[in-house]
């Protein structure tokens, strides 16, 4: 408006200096900041002159005065007037307009203000003839806006208003229609700028319609946060309201609604937990540290434990030949033999060995039932360490959250959700409605994508309560998120409708038919599950199953304890290699370098099972035969066998076979005296213990003769076969003779 009338102005002014030989005017203004829309309007107004008029041109001078002071006022005028200015405009509000307008009726020089004044009109005022006032007329500009409320016939209203100025200028307006028929509800703004408490005040009233009057700066700013409450948009303009409108005792006085066509309820929504990260070492997860020291130690014990009974029990001294006579007994359990047994039962795979005395029985078997117990729980333990890809929830109800404070919780604001806990009088909602109110920062969001998004980053530390459909839809997208619990409340949706519609008995009788089809479920289905990428999440599931697939950094340990046993193993052999390495060299005293070759291509030569004994090629039969009888003594005490024991059993054996074979040869003559009706003469000697005879009996039950006794054995032998000579020598006599003699 002020542009308006300062335009009309200037185009008024422009022909009369039209006359003037000057091409060029000095146009001044003076304004309080450089931040007044009415200088906008001067520069706008004086641009558009210039266009219109093509022989005169207006050069502004703008100078900016935010004070009070008329000392410095009246110079800035002067400074103005001294440059040669035609005009002067401004400023519009301030005592020194006075000033300038009294300086400008002095000189003859124009003084255009826009400024409402209340009470007096600028023509009474002194010293200003000079002086002309642009905004409308007071009584003018109140009728006018009491015309325009009349026009939207308004049943009520609420005027807020910032000073008084703006009042006066609104008393038209109070006194449209009755008291009664048009009730009006007036309000003053507070010096806060956060007006949200007053307009929420007007939004829970009835009056649909706000008539605000006040300062530009502060109008956007008003405008904004009525925005944020949802106060601005269209009403009563509308046949059907279809969203995710939840029906309420407080919506159902303002609209009315169809029967609900969704049910639903307010949950929570959170992020998943973390996946774990993957250990090397995820095996040893099923048992603590302290039960690995536990079950070392009491291996270790049990290994002592059983080597110490068994050097007390008698039973477990055996004898090294059961068949025979002992003469010592030897005990099979060395430390070796009961960590080998411990070792073997703790890991399920037993012992080719086992104790025989009751005592070490009795440590065996609780040992054993020990392993049993162990190795069941380690097992059905690491089945849930190994597929176990999440950690758990560290909240799974309402309750969980109200018993804690690290998480934050929050809702949308202004939302039913936001309602229920603020009006429930259950004493966890209360609780929790406490905790999000005094909450700081907010845990309130502006809409329910800010608070999805604010869960998807709050890391675990912040949960959203929302209606179960929107999570849900969430959830099927947005495979970090998980539904907690179940619902908290029982609600509907529905379609709200103006009271009286026409069109609410055929809406509803629809909605309960695709009830009783089935088609709302199926479209829910469809929406949710299946179209604009849901459930995603669900494939994703169970692709992966109850029992993800193990990958190696889950099981890497295992390969690596077994890398390091193989090793320990090679360490072990070589070190066994090279021991035996030296023993030969020292045996069949040759060089190390030489046994050491000697011994590595004979292990190189795999096809080769037994391996000789090993003779020195430098030194006499007699160092050979000297190594050969100490390894063989070596090798029977390695098995357990004195040499005591070994001719005792030689001199048995080999009495045995020789007895075994004289029957087979007593036999033999037995059938040739049936047909010469000679008996064979009885042949029969025992070998007496005295001799010196070593034996050994070999595997297919013949005896090994040590040279010493096979040169005993020929010569018995050469006197037996002489004696059947003789005996066959004297048989043609009795033959001759017809007599034969009878059988001895």
């Amino acid at each position: 408006m002020f542009f308006l009338f300062l335009t009309h102005f200037l185009l008024i002014a422009l022909p009369v200096l039209a006359d003037i030989d000057r091409s060029q005017f000095m146009v001044g203004s003076i304004f309080t900041s450089d931040k007044d829309e009415s200088e906008i309007a001067f520069r706008t107004a004086v641009d558009r002159a210039n266009i219109l008029e093509r022989n005169v041109e207006l050069v502004p001078i703008v100078v900016y005065a935010n004070t009070d002071d008329s000392f410095i006022m009246e110079k800035m005028v002067c400074n103005l007037i001294s440059q040669g200015v035609i005009a002067i405009f401004g400023p519009s509000t301030g005592s020194s307009s006075d000033i300038i307008a009294s300086i400008c009726d002095t000189l003859d020089i124009p003084h255009i203000v826009y400024d409402w004044i209340p009470n007096e009109s600028i023509p009474d005022r002194e010293h200003s003839t000079m002086t002309l006032n642009v905004h409308p007329d007071n009584l003018l500009l109140s009728q006018g806006l009491a015309e325009i409320v009349q026009s939207f016939a308004w049943r009520s209203f609420t005027v807020v208003y910032e000073t008084d100025k703006e009042l006066q200028q609104l008393q038209d307006i109070l006194q449209v229609g009755e008291p009664s028929s048009n009730p009006t509800t007036v309000k003053q703004l507070g010096p806060d700028d956060d007006h949200r408490p007053f307009l929420k005040e007007i939004k829970l009233s009835t009056d649909n319609c706000l008539i605000l009057h006040c300062a530009p700066d502060n109008l956007l700013k008003i405008l904004q946060q009525a925005n944020e409450l949802k106060m601005l948009g269209e009403y009563q303009n509308a046949d059907l309201g279809i969203c995710d409108l939840t029906m309420t005792s407080s919506r159902r006085q303002a609209v009315d609604f169809t029967p609900p066509f969704m049910t639903l309820g307010i949950s929570i929504l959170f992020s998943k937990p973390p996946t774990p990260p993957t250990d090397l070492f995820s095996f040893l997860s099923p048992f603590s540290l302290d039960v690995w020291i536990y079950m070392g130690s009491a291996y270790l014990f049990i290994s002592l434990l059983l080597f110490a009974l068994a050097r007390m029990a008698p039973d477990d001294w055996e004898n090294p030949h059961p068949c025979k006579e002992p003469e010592e007994v030897e005990n099979i359990w060395s430390i070796m033999n009961t960590t080998w047994l411990s070792i073997g039962s703790l890991m399920g795979q037993g012992c080719d060995i086992l104790p025989k005395a009751a005592s070490t029985r009795l440590v065996t078997g609780m040992w054993w039932f020990f392993a049993l117990m162990m190795l069941n729980s380690y097992t059905a333990n690491l089945a849930a360490f190994l597929t176990n890809s999440r950690q758990a929830n560290s909240i799974n109800s309402a309750e969980d959250l109200a018993a804690q404070s690290k998480i934050k919780y929050g809702a949308m604001a202004g939302g039913s959700t936001m309602g229920f806990f603020r009006d429930s009088n259950f004493s966890t909602y209360q609780k929790m409605w406490t905790a999000m109110e005094s909450a700081s920062p907010s845990v309130f969001t502006k809409t329910n994508d800010e608070g999805v998004e604010r869960v998807q980053k709050g890391k675990n530390l912040y949960a959203f309560l929302m209606e179960s459909t929107t999570l849900e839809y969430n959830v099927e997208r947005k495979c970090d998120l998980v539904q907690i619990g179940g619902w908290l409340d029982y609600k509907s949706y529905g379609i709200a409708m103006p009271f009286n519609s026409p069109y609410r008995k055929q809406i509803s009788a629809a909605v309960l038919k695709l009830g009783e089809l089935g088609q709302l479920a199926e479209l829910k289905r469809k929406w949710w599950k299946e179209m604009h990428g849901g459930g995603n999440c669900e494939k994703s599931d169970e692709d992966g199953g109850d029992t993800p697939e193990l990958g190696l950094e889950n099981v890497g340990g295992v390969f690596l304890v077994l890398g390091l046993g193989l090793f320990a193993a090679m360490v072990l052999g070589c070190t066994e290699f090279l021991w035996n390495v030296k023993s030969v060299a020292i045996e069949e005293k040759i060089s190390l370098k030489e046994a050491f070759k000697s011994e590595a291509l004979f292990a190189a030569r795999i096809w080769i099972t037994t391996k000789p004994v090993h003779t020195s090629s430098g030194s006499g039969s007699s160092t050979s035969s000297s190594s050969s009888s100490s390894r063989s003594k070596h090798s029977f005490k390695s098995q357990g066998l004195s040499m005591k024991s070994l001719k005792s059993s030689g001199y048995q054996d080999v009495e045995a076979s020789v007895h075994s074979k004289l029957k087979k040869i007593g036999s033999m003559f037995s059938l040739k005296s049936q047909k010469t009706v000679t008996p064979p003469p009885e042949i029969g000697w025992k070998l007496d213990k005295s001799t010196q005879i070593d034996a050994l009996p070999t595997s297919d039950g013949d005896l090994e003769l040590i040279p010493e006794v096979e040169t005993r054995l020929p010569h018995r032998h050469h006197h037996h076969h002489h004696h059947r000579h003789h005996h066959h020598h004297h048989q043609p006599d009795q033959e001759h003779d017809g007599n034969p003699s009878p059988p001895e």
